[in-house]
């Protein structure tokens, strides 16, 4: 059985100094498959010919003489447009297995099997087991047998041989992260990428109420031995040569002793590289900051969120503005700081929106700021409370900034309008949280962005 990994995690440039990185959720895959002596065609679009580019032919071209199971990886705002492509090659090629993957397909994977017949299978959250165990079952030929190893499949939605979709129980988190394979840096070009990523846990110990990462790993937190960290380091250091390296954990810097150990490993592995990380301005101090400093660490990004404690008690992020002030000032006398902000929760009002803009204005000039609209995760606690005030008008801009077609691709822009126009559902990350001040508020934001623009 040939398998092709289609990647569109990344297909689009949404700014002129982003750095290119590998997809580890991607390659943490490949690996699992090779390691059962599967062989994969991976292609990342991002470093195809294709890249910045929306066409959904460019899709379906990305996809020619792909294998009989195509796997595919994509983020939530990349859904529509993957969706459109894959009914196409599904058109094509009626024979092929698709199996849709990743954060964007994870949430909303019974209504993708419910709604689109052109996709056979969604795999939900981690898939390194999960995988190995699909494309075994696919293999049988017995169409009768290969059903039912199916519905022994933990993690994955489907449809049985009476086109009924079988949700089937959610998979246990893997405890033992050590036990993963490295990802598959065999499958790529390195030298096509300007950063590398390094996964050192998965989850997050925080149960922020808008956000989606709660919701997608459940309560648990796992993190991998540092000796196995430091190993996978060694590899892409000194063996790929790669200099900078972003840690994507979603708090690295949960535990002081671990991460100072990390520090003190890095030093004495000798390991010349620069790298940053995500952290949050209550686990932070200048000791721990300075020793990172000293190991390489560069840059930082904080979760800010909001200038207004109501609306930070309210989501539930257990910081305040002082202490986040303070963190923020110590950081930058030993590294680069990058925070974000969001705005349009469904409680908020017009003078809380005017303190996170306050505090935006404050920042700008002294770290590297953004703010952009709260999306309606479908994983978030607050999306299930909240769900009946979803709505979406591409008038407002947001759907312009996640999908920035271009002239050539309008006719494509309007197939994806369509979509998510027709399942709000499915494709939450365009809409917004309306209220009787939306508007309001949006215009405080549009004149935000044309006074700093």
């Amino acid at each position: 059985m040939a398998i092709t990994f289609l990647d569109l995690n990344n297909p689009v440039n949404m700014g002129s100094n982003e750095s290119i990185i590998p997809n580890l959720g991607a390659l943490y895959i490949v690996a699992a498959l090779e390691n059962e002596g599967y062989e994969v065609d991976y292609r990342d679009y991002q470093v195809s010919e294709f890249y910045n580019d929306l066409k959904i032919d460019s899709i379906v071209k990305f996809a020619e003489k792909s294998g009989d199971i195509i796997l595919v990886c994509c983020m939530a705002y990349m859904l529509p447009l993957v969706l459109l492509a894959m009914q196409r090659i599904k058109k094509l090629n009626p024979e092929k297995q698709i199996i849709l993957g990743g954060v964007g397909p994870t949430g909303v994977a019974a209504r993708l099997i419910e709604e689109f017949d052109y996709i056979d299978i969604v795999v939900k959250g981690e898939g390194e087991i999960t995988i190995v165990q699909l494309i075994d079952a696919l293999k049988i030929k017995d169409v009768y047998r290969k059903n039912e190893a199916l519905k022994k499949v933990a993690g994955i939605v489907f449809r049985d041989l009476d086109s009924k979709v079988v949700d089937n129980p959610e998979r246990e988190r893997i405890r033992d992260l050590d036990s993963i394979a490295f990802p598959a840096y065999n499958a790529i070009d390195v030298t096509k990428y300007n950063e590398f990523g390094l996964i050192t846990g998965r989850g997050c110990a925080f149960k922020c109420k808008f956000c989606d990462i709660h919701g997608l790993w459940r309560d648990k937190y796992f993190q991998r031995s540092l000796e196995n960290v430091i190993e996978e380091l060694n590899i892409i250091v000194k063996e790929y040569g790669i200099k900078q390296i972003r840690i994507w954990d979603d708090t690295f810097t949960l535990s002081n002793k671990r991460v100072m150990e990390f520090c003190k490993r890095v030093k004495e592995e000798k390991l010349d590289f620069q790298w940053s990380c995500f952290g949050r301005v209550n686990l932070v101090n200048e000791s721990l900051l300075e020793t990172m400093a000293n190991s390489g660490c560069n840059g930082i990004f904080y979760g800010l969120e909001s200038g207004s404690e109501e609306i930070l008690e309210k989501v539930d992020k257990k910081i305040n503005i002082d202490s986040m002030i303070r963190a923020i000032e110590t950081t930058l006398n030993y590294m680069k700081v990058k925070g974000h902000l969001i705005w349009g929760f469904p409680f908020e009002s017009c003078e809380d929106l005017y303190k996170t803009i306050y505090l935006y204005n404050y920042l700008k000039g002294k770290i590297d700021i953004s703010i952009s609209q709260l999306w309606p995760y479908p994983t978030s606690p607050l999306y299930k409370e909240y769900k009946h005030l979803i709505k979406f008008d591409p008038s407002l801009g947001t759907f312009d900034k996640i999908l920035p077609f271009k002239e050539n691709e309008l006719g494509d822009k309007e197939e994806v309008l369509r979509l998510v126009a027709r399942y709000g559902d499915i494709f939450t990350q365009f809409y917004y949280y309306h209220t009787d001040n939306f508007m309001d508020r949006y215009m405080m934001i549009k004149n935000l962005y044309t006074i700093t623009e």
